[in-house]
This record gives C-alpha cells, sequence and structure tokens, in this order.
C-alpha cells in the first residue's frame, strides 16, 4: 500500500468512527481513530522522502496488490467476522476503497486473481462466496511468511516497548517500525486474523492504558509461558 493508500484508510477509518459514534460505541470509535492515526503517519512518512522532497503521488495505474487488497476487505469485520463473503459484497467493498481499480470488476476478475492461490470462490448455501481463511492462507504461501512470524514479531515489539500490555493500534505501528515491507499493509483486522490463527487467544477484547480503553494485548495472550516461573528440580530426599 503506497502512501495514498493510506490516506485513503485513514478516511475510511475516521467514517467509520463517526458511524460508531452515532450508535454510541465510543470505545469501538476511539479504537478506529487511533487506527486512523497510525494511517496518517504512514501517509505522511510516505510522501516525503530522505530529502523532504514529496514523492510522486501514484495515479490509478499504479501496481495493486489484489490479493492483499481483497485479504483487507475480508478482515474488515475483524478475526471473529463471517468466515465466508459473498463475491458481490466483496466487489462492493473492494470499489468503494478504490474506485479507479475496482469499480468495473465482475465475478471473473474475482475468480481469475483467487483461483492461482487456490482460494477461488465456492458456492456455499447457494450463493459464491470467497473464504476468508483460504485467502489468509494464500497470502502467507505467496509472501513466504510461517504462521508463527507474526506472533514473534509482535513479542519482539513487547519486548522492545517494555510493556506487558498494547493497544492493537499501537502494536501495529510497533511491526511496521520494525518491518515496514511485511507490516506496512496490514490492518489491525489482519494482524488480528494473523495472530489468532498463530493460535493467540486474547484474555479480554479491551485493554486499559492510561485510562483508555481500547482493543488490545496483554504479552501473556501472546506467550502464555512467557511470565510463568520454571519450575524448579526436585532432588530426590536422602534416605537417612
Amino acid at each position: 500500500m503506497n502512501g495514498h493508500g493510506h490516506y485513503r484508510e485513514a478516511e475510511r477509518l475516521l467514517a467509520v468512527a463517526d458511524a460508531y459514534d452515532e450508535d454510541g460505541a465510543w470505545a469501538t470509535a476511539s479504537a478506529r481513530r487511533a487506527e486512523a492515526q497510525v494511517r496518517a503517519t504512514l501517509a505522511l512518512a510516505s510522501a516525503i522522502d530522505r530529502h523532504g522532497t514529496p514523492a510522486p503521488t501514484a495515479g490509478p495505474d499504479a501496481a495493486v496488490d489484489h490479493l492483499r487488497d481483497i485479504a483487507d476487505v475480508l478482515f474488515e469485520s475483524g478475526p471473529d467476522g463471517p468466515a465466508r463473503m459473498r463475491t458481490d459484497e466483496v466487489r462492493q467493498r473492494l470499489a468503494a476503497r478504490n474506485p479507479a481499480q475496482y469499480r468495473t470488476w465482475t465475478a471473473s476478475d474475482l475468480k481469475q486473481v483467487l483461483e492461482p492461490h487456490g482460494a477461488a470462490p465456492h458456492k456455499s448455501r447457494g450463493v459464491m462466496v470467497v473464504d476468508r481463511d483460504r485467502v489468509l492462507a494464500a497470502l502467507r504461501d505467496r509472501d513466504g511468511q510461517s504462521q508463527d512470524l507474526v506472533r514473534q514479531d509482535a513479542l519482539a515489539v513487547f519486548r522492545e516497548m517494555h510493556t506487558d500490555r498494547l493497544h492493537t493500534a499501537d502494536l501495529l505501528a510497533g511491526l511496521i517500525r520494525r518491518a515496514p515491507a511485511r507490516y506496512g499493509d496490514f490492518t489491525p483486522e489482519r494482524l488480528a486474523a494473523e495472530l489468532k490463527a498463530a493460535g493467540v487467544r486474547r484474555t479480554v477484547r479491551q485493554i486499559s492504558i492510561g485510562g483508555i480503553n481500547r482493543s488490545g494485548y496483554h504479552l501473556t495472550d501472546l506467550d502464555p509461558d512467557g511470565l510463568r516461573p520454571k519450575s524448579r528440580r526436585r532432588h530426590p530426599k536422602a534416605p537417612f
């Protein structure tokens, strides 16, 4: 995702936050605004090169990672969202994110991208759907990423920041600083899905840090045995 893409994602997240505000889901709205701030920061960093000169703006014909874009729309509902999405909805969400690239997409275009990765749309209860886990696995295989890599990198961020808890937006920002090429295109939903696939189970959804409740992780969610004291070896007592 280039700087323009990060900027569009920030705008989308702010719109989502406003919708949550209207529904009274203020904690979720606050979390979405924090995520938007991360995206805005990435957009700014991408727009300025090391000499302080604005980078060229990508046009509608710029290279687009279709598989990653599809994954992003599938992860918008988070790791506990629907495991499948109707192909019509996938195309509608893609078009909303990037009209220049996806407005004219057909079901055949979607299939053409997913089929080589073993994640082609299939029929479920009479409608054509895209399977979120298949797309996630395809993206991981394509990028040569082991299932546990994200968890290990997340643990490294915790250790670097010397903390036992992090909001999701801050964890993602730390991952991007650590490996921008690997995590620059991640959304909070994609991060949550990757961690869940690696066996991470959150004890709580909302974490309070500095009096602010947002979605996040405890260190023990990522490494349940990491803070447990090692059992001491017991030596047999002498018979006398």
